[in-house]
């Protein structure tokens, strides 16, 4: 490996960088797809990683609070860390660092948030019930604030 291509994907893999938090695993295809030999991109990943401009765990947290603010469940940010390349060394470490925001309370309040929105009546249920499923909240969770709402509602 000369030095050059070194340094040359070093400073691409810093562009990228400087849009957005990636995790090591997405950097590295990044990097492969702008033809950069693979030992190198591991080399440069690696270097970006001890230089602590890559953490997976930071981009995890960031990820997961981004993702709860636009509405998702967990399961949902849970499948996107994953299709993203974090390992589950990562995703554990954000589970403890995260565990208030995690909880079935909390999701149930962010779902309960979500059903206020977008219910208007009744006839509402089962389309508000796909869309709670579909954004990563759980089957229980999902039946139960939409099932509350309903009977809210009736007496009101």
């Amino acid at each position: 490996m000369k030095r050059s291509d070194h340094a040359y994907y070093k400073e691409r893999a810093c562009q990228i960088l400087a849009a957005r938090e990636h995790s090591a695993a997405e950097l590295f295809r990044k990097l492969l797809q702008r033809g950069c030999p693979a030992d190198t991109a591991s080399q440069v990943v690696a270097g970006l990683i001890d230089a602590g401009l890559i953490d997976d765990v930071r981009f995890a947290v960031m990820l997961l609070r981004s993702k709860f603010r636009q509405g998702w469940g967990w399961h949902r940010v849970l499948a996107e860390l994953r299709k993203r390349g974090v390992g589950d060394e990562a995703i554990a470490a954000v589970v403890s660092e995260c565990a208030d925001e995690l909880g079935e309370e909390r999701e149930e309040e962010r779902a309960a948030e979500i059903v206020r929105r977008r219910m208007h009546s009744a006839a509402d249920a089962d389309k508000v019930l796909r869309y709670l499923l579909n954004h990563g909240f759980s089957a229980v969770v999902s039946r139960r604030v939409v099932t509350q709402y309903l009977e809210c509602n009736r007496e009101a």
